[in-house]
């Protein structure tokens, strides 16, 4: 029991982090701070079609989260370790381009950059244990 609140937590942490961080603000706009849902609404509404294969993978990173804690919960190292993989790349990806585009970043950017970077590390976790536990 207290392997699987381990795993659990090691996928889970990163990615609650992960969702923290989209709701915190992103860039300043004017007098309004958007989160990175908002910015990247903004950007739409700007034309920025470019942005538009990102930004589905952006909306879907709530699910990568919840299925990367699903599946290390259900013993399911390696998929949960994939999903959790997806999710920190594209958070590393969004709050560097953000912090480093000189947009005035909010704290939602630096904080997605690390829980990516976080995140990366806990995959290593989660791989070792499913290793592990095809070797029992």
């Amino acid at each position: 029991m207290r392997q699987r609140a381990a795993t659990v937590s090691t996928a889970l942490v990163p990615s609650g982090a992960m969702l923290l961080a989209t709701q915190l603000p992103w860039v300043q706009s004017g007098s309004a701070s958007r989160n990175s849902y908002e910015m990247f609404r903004s950007a739409q509404r700007l034309g920025l079609d470019e942005l538009t294969p990102f930004r589905v993978v952006w909306f879907l990173l709530p699910v990568l989260c919840l299925g990367a804690v699903l599946m290390a919960g259900l013993a399911r190292h390696h998929v949960g370790a994939a999903f959790l993989a997806a999710a920190s790349i594209v958070s590393v990806g969004a709050g560097i381009a953000v912090v480093s585009s000189g947009l005035g970043a909010g704290p939602g950017a630096p904080l997605a950059a690390a829980a990516g970077v976080v995140g990366l590390l806990a995959v290593v976790v989660l791989v070792m244990q499913g290793r592990r536990t095809l070797s029992n």
